[in-house]
């Protein structure tokens, strides 16, 4: 009996160890939930893109050496605090950096399109929203500071440490696949530029800063909604959170929620994105959303702007949504 038992024991340690070295031994999957078999995957003919698309599953992958990008998106939920959200491991090359794209490029932050829209006419793998700061001009309201390549477009903010809705808290990204967070009137809109930073978001607060929550997300913040955040795990490697809320299966959560999340995760650097009717993440140019499982209704805000990551002619193109 004791030999059999020691037999059994023997036999589950070389089952574990024969996953973990075994060529399809996936630990996202393992952690998040993932499918073991993604039987959507394909190789696209004529060229080295892999793509997967598991929506029962909530499963969204895609790479290209050439690009030097890889997107694994996967869906997770707590049924025990009614959350529902995404996330999103990006790991991108110096050659195919982060896009920030306008609605209005002659004009950044005049113009508004359906996120679909926007990421389907730019061929755009992965989108998900960023501040936008198009929604504050058009009410005419502070903007924060805004940089999109390397230019200057709006500079007036808040004071730091302010509580208000956004607080303007900034998100820097540099060329050099990194991204800083400061607060809303850290720096002005040229010391950005003087350290060499090509695009700074505007929104807030900050999540994370040199791997230390925000202490104001402790008390403050705390109204549970949809939410979306971006954070760096190191150079060119990001995570992103999107989180569904105001239905059934999901009542959203609070900002402290996504800081916590992504020190999980090993985010040294964040920041809290619009969110609300803003809130969206997109695969393949489809919203990944439980209310509208094939991505096609539309719903939601239009946008004046996305941060993107990769391009591919499989992105189908733009002709419109349901109502």
């Amino acid at each position: 009996m004791k030999r059999s038992g020691w037999i059994r024991r023997m036999a589950a340690v070389v089952l574990v160890l024969s996953l973990f070295l075994s060529d399809g031994y996936n630990a996202a999957a393992e952690n998040t939930g993932a499918p073991a078999t993604q039987a959507a995957t394909d190789t696209v003919a004529g060229t080295d893109e892999t793509v997967t698309q598991d929506n029962d599953n909530g499963y969204w992958f895609y790479q290209s050496k050439a690009q030097g990008v890889r997107i694994e998106i996967t869906r997770h939920e707590d049924t025990e605090n009614t959350i529902l959200w995404y996330e999103a491991d990006l790991q991108f090359s110096e050659q195919s950096p982060l896009q920030f794209l306008t609605s209005n490029t002659e004009k950044p932050g005049k113009g508004f399109s359906y996120p679909e829209k926007l990421a389907r006419d730019n061929g755009a793998v992965f989108a998900i929203n960023d501040d936008q700061f198009g929604y504050r001009l058009y009410n005419r309201k502070k903007s924060g500071v805004i940089i999109r390549n390397g230019k200057i477009l709006y500079e007036k903010t808040s004071e730091n440490g302010n509580l208000g809705w956004p607080t303007l808290d900034t998100a820097a990204f540099f060329a050099d696949g990194t991204m800083r967070v400061y607060q809303s009137a850290e720096l002005t809109a040229q010391q950005y530029l003087d350290l060499g930073a090509q695009t700074v978001l505007s929104f807030g607060p900050w999540l994370v800063r040199d791997g230390e929550k925000n202490p104001l997300l402790k008390k403050d913040f705390t109204t549970r909604e949809p939410r979306s955040a971006i954070g760096m795990i190191g150079p060119r490697h990001y995570i992103v959170l999107s989180v569904e809320g105001r239905e059934k299966a999901s009542r959203g959560v609070g900002v402290e929620w996504l800081a916590e999340r992504m020190q999980a995760l090993g985010a040294t650097e964040a920041q809290n994105l619009d969110g609300g009717k803003t809130c969206c993440i997109l695969f393949m140019g489809k919203k990944l959303d439980t209310t509208n499982p094939k991505g096609i209704v539309k719903s939601g805000r239009s946008v004046s702007g996305l941060i993107a990551l990769g391009k591919s002619a499989q992105v189908p193109a733009y002709t419109g949504l349901e109502k």
